[in-house]
């Protein structure tokens, strides 16, 4: 894209490093991913003269729920407002101008439920997370200085936890940072005064464990904040008064106490068992780290933008449009403000043997997927004879639907029919020999929700377990006149590569589509059944890409047999049906090889066209094309009739 970075501002209450607001310091690092992920140029409003002078600014992100939309001064058309809710959830509800945001965010899924209900607009899921960069084990000492600490300011507000450390047993080794821990006697003998935010890591780095104390306006809400996250990737054990925030965040793992007497129990408990604390909080570390980083968090954003038609005139500001800027702008101020929301997905796996891959694929696909996404997961078996269905039965999660088939139908029609239970808007069609990795699924499908792409179907980067080499970025026809996967990925850095067609082990495309073209054709037997779908899919005037940015793992060809007539029964059913296409890539494919120079080549055509063609590439490169066809041909009329 040539155009200018978008300029994102934030309103927070202060900056600085003196700062002592959450709020900021969440800001500062959203900022950052955003800054690092999209090249965007950030700035942050404090309160005071400045707070609503938005020159030049193309999306504000309101991090504070007193900010007043009406006040607002030097405001672009098409500006995008986003307010995203940390707390006080029900302070921004009542807030006058609520409903006018562009898009509205919120830190937990009860807080997100309940706002979307109160002011009639959906409300998406953004929690706060972690700057691992920042946060991390590095440099932690073998043996921590202190058993625990609470991180956290006093305003006069009453906290659990002062009650909580007051009553600790004295043996304990405590300490609290924060602002006015002055004014509560009851904890002088832990008050270490104010840390800086760049400090904070060090602190934790000296503690076994961190006290949390979700305050009263985040914590029956199920909103983490992130002294959990910090602390966690910091190698700390959190122990949170919070109930709704280990439930929500982490399945109530997250250990929770309600009384002094409990914190004191769980305090004990830890350490004198290092076994079941390092245990426990390597689990919790781990989701943290697959999860909630800020890195995650700015692909979630993005995410949450980009049915939002007002960021296509911010995107394309500086010239990346027809229309100038200002007519764009007049447009788009007519349109609705609303952000369209994210489709929900349903991935469809086929299943035939290989249970244990099929486990660790479920295991890791979950682990990988965005919080707040609607999804369903419909595992397809197609009688396998090693215990999958026995295991299918088992399955008690809700998102996990199964399908079971007494007789071996093959992989189109096994398909097809967990197609027919999919509810979802997106079906992503995957294989389960895949390993997936956090951050997979967002560049596909922002791909597949651009309506400028056009993309009918989005297929990934796919390397090899076995040694990581890459062994998919797309289907590409080669100058035989054979399909192959293409084993490089793209120069450039380009977010969407258009290419021939992708594999289905692992592929995005709305489930209309697939309906519309009928799904998978039966006819093919174990092979050419992808390709197929996206010569179909082409065919129905849309295109297929790559996302470079998506990576998994695959054990490549785990699921299929070796190579057999069979196979050339696919391929000859294929180059028959959609010859024309073929024919005219194979000959584009010609076209480009003749332009490096006809005489380095003569042995690749020798014997298939005259020479004298050669004088018109054009020419040539269509009679290479068709005879690459024909030579096909004739092959299989020996091989099959």
């Amino acid at each position: 894209m040539s155009g200018a970075p978008l300029n994102i501002a934030f309103a927070v209450t202060e900056v600085g490093t003196e700062s002592a607001a959450g709020d900021y310091f969440t800001a500062l690092e959203l900022g950052n991913a955003l800054a690092a992920r999209y090249g965007w140029l950030i700035h942050y409003l404090p309160k005071g003269n400045a707070w609503y002078d938005l020159a030049g600014v193309d999306i504000l992100i309101v991090m504070v729920e007193d900010f007043d939309l009406r006040l607002m001064r030097n405001a672009a058309l098409g500006l995008i407002t986003v307010a995203w809710a940390r707390n006080w959830f029900e302070r921004w509800c009542d807030q006058p101008c609520i409903a006018d945001y562009s898009v509205h965010m919120a830190s937990s899924r009860r807080a997100a439920d309940y706002m979307s209900q109160r002011i009639g607009k959906r409300v998406r899921l953004l929690r706060i997370a972690t700057n691992a960069e920042r946060f991390n084990m590095v440099d932690r000492p073998q043996v921590a200085l202190l058993d625990y600490v609470f991180t956290g300011s006093y305003w006069q507000a009453e906290r659990d936890v002062v009650n909580a450390l007051a009553a600790l047993p004295t043996h304990f080794r405590g300490a609290v940072y924060g602002k006015n821990w002055a004014q509560v006697p009851v904890l002088a003998a832990l008050n270490r005064g104010f840390v800086p935010y760049s400090q904070m890591p060090g602190v934790y780095r000296q503690a076994t464990m961190v006290v949390d104390d979700a305050n009263h306006v985040t914590k029956t809400w199920g909103a983490a904040n992130s002294r959990v996250f910090d602390a966690l990737a910091a190698g700390c054990l959190v122990i949170s008064n919070s109930a709704s925030v280990s439930q929500e965040v982490f399945d109530g793992l997250l250990p929770v106490y309600t009384t002094p007497a409990e914190l004191a129990t769980l305090l004990q408990r830890y350490l004198s068992d290092a076994p079941a604390r390092l245990a426990l909080q390597s689990e919790l570390r781990g989701r943290v780290l697959q999860r909630h980083l800020y890195q995650h968090r700015a692909l979630e954003f993005f995410l949450h933008l980009s049915g939002c038609r007002e960021l296509k005139w911010a995107q394309t500001k500086a010239g990346a449009t027809s229309l100038p800027p200002a007519k764009v702008a007049v447009e788009l101020a007519s349109t609705s403000m609303a952000a369209a929301p994210l489709p929900s997905i349903s991935f469809i796996v086929p299943l035939f043997n290989h249970l244990q891959h099929t486990q660790a694929m479920l295991a890791s696909l979950l682990a990988s997927l965005p919080p707040g996404l609607d999804f369903e997961v419909i595992l397809a078996d197609d009688a396998s004879t090693d215990g999958t269905a026995a295991w299918l039965q088992t399955q008690q999660n809700p998102r996990i639907k199964t399908l079971i088939s007494a007789v071996n139908q093959g992989y189109a029609a096994n398909n097809n029919a967990a197609a027919h239970l999919a509810r979802g808007d997106v079906l992503a069609l995957l294989n389960n020999d895949l390993l997936f990795e956090p951050g997979w699924l967002a560049p596909m499908l922002d791909i597949l929700l651009d309506p400028v792409r056009s993309a009918g179907g989005v297929g990934n980067v796919q390397r090899r377990i076995d040694n990581g080499a890459v062994d998919h970025a797309g289907v590409c026809l080669n100058s035989l006149g054979q399909l192959e996967h293409m084993r490089e990925l793209p120069a450039g850095g380009a977010a969407a590569v258009q290419v021939f067609a992708v594999t289905g082990a692992c592929m995005l495309l709305r489930r209309a589509d697939f309906e519309a073209c009928g799904g998978f054709d039966t006819a093919y037997v174990n092979g050419g059944e992808d390709v197929d779908l996206c010569f179909k899919l082409r065919a129905a005037g849309h295109r297929i890409y790559v996302a470079p940015e998506s990576c998994i793992g695959h054990h490549v060809s785990l699921s299929r047999g070796p190579t057999s007539l069979n196979d050339e029964r696919n391929s000859r059913r294929l180059f028959k049906r959609w010859r024309r296409e073929l024919k005219n890539e194979l000959s584009r494919v010609w076209r480009q090889r003749l332009a490096t120079g006809a005489a380095t080549l003569t042995e690749d055509f020798d014997g298939l066209i005259d020479p004298a063609c050669l004088a018109t590439p054009q020419l040539a490169s269509l009679r290479i094309a068709e005879a690459l066809l024909q030579r096909h041909e004739a092959r299989w009329a020996q091989l099959l009739d």
